[in-house]
């Protein structure tokens, strides 16, 4: 079925321009229709051109419109949601909106949009206090921008008692300051330079280095990163620990986990294991037997 074309108008907001601002995909938007006509006046169809925008990508945005149906005199309000081809450069882009043989300008403002995507996110290491190990991500680019993934370099461990060993150490230090019990100020301030300095102290630090140097990763772009790790040369081996590395407005999570079967061979390599109980020796001693008279 054909569009039924009476005396409508199509308003934009500010005039005769539609703009839109947003990053790569979906942006809605909203179209005011009129009718002025003395007819029913049925819209089903929209399209984008934009000359510029598909130079720059090969596709040309999408939009979609649900059918409006305007009685002589009305007007209406009608979302729309206009599709921008993923990985289209930042930068304006203009065009043409066509609804049903009218035409209004349109502004694309493309921001920039950041999404690096890591897999894995959690790279799972032995507690071998020392040793050093070779593990690989994926990193892929589904932003528009380019991404560079660098050195990684040190990474702050944290262990699962790292709150009690942080309010320990403050508690220790707090009585010395000259009786300041009352300022909370204070406290905080030797919560922040004793706690933080104990888990240094305790936890110790992760090295991670990226094997190859920098690298670009393009827009679209998939890359396999080579990571090289060294753990610190002190760590608890009956404990978890966790570090995390910002990518981006992405997280690289470390743990560090006790393998069991590993540690109870080792305890009992170094003589750790309770010895097993053995059978006491019975208090009764064996009958003499006495000699024939």
């Amino acid at each position: 079925m054909r569009e039924r074309l009476t005396d409508y108008s199509l308003l934009a907001d500010g005039g005769r321009t539609v703009t839109l601002v947003g990053a790569p995909g979906p942006i809605s938007h909203q179209l005011e229709f009129h009718n002025g006509g003395e007819q029913r006046a049925i819209l089903r169809q929209a399209t984008i051109v934009s000359p510029q925008l598909e130079t720059a990508t090969g596709q040309r945005p999408g939009v979609v419109m649900p059918s409006v149906v305007l009685h002589p005199g009305q007007a209406r309000r009608v979302p729309i949601r206009i599709t921008i081809p993923i990985h289209t450069p930042p930068g304006r882009y203009d065009g043409k909106l066509l609804v049903a043989g009218q035409t209004v300008d349109v502004v694309i403002h493309v921001v920039e949009d950041y999404d690096l995507d890591v897999a894995p996110t959690e790279v799972v290491l032995e507690n071998r206090a020392g040793d050093r190990t070779v593990r690989q991500i994926v990193c892929t680019n589904r932003g528009n921008v380019p991404l560079v993934i660098g050195e990684i370099g040190a990474v702050v461990l944290d262990d699962e008692l790292t709150n009690c060993r942080s309010l320990r150490a403050v508690t220790a230090a707090w009585p010395d300051e000259d009786g300041q019990h009352d300022a909370i100020d204070r406290f905080v301030d030797l919560f922040v330079k004793e706690g933080w300095k104990k888990v240094v102290e305790h936890s110790g630090v992760l090295r991670v280095h990226t094997a190859g140097g920098s690298r670009e990763l393009l827009p679209g772009q998939t890359q396999v990163v080579e990571l090289e790790i060294t753990l610190p040369d002190k760590l608890e081996p009956r404990t978890r620990y966790t570090g995390v590395a910002p990518l981006y407005m992405s997280d690289l999570t470390f743990r560090i986990v006790p393998v069991r079967g590993r540690l109870d061979a080792g305890d009992e390599a170094t003589g750790d294991v309770a010895p097993s109980r053995k059978a006491a020796p019975s208090k009764k001693s064996a009958p003499t037997r006495k000699s024939a008279s």
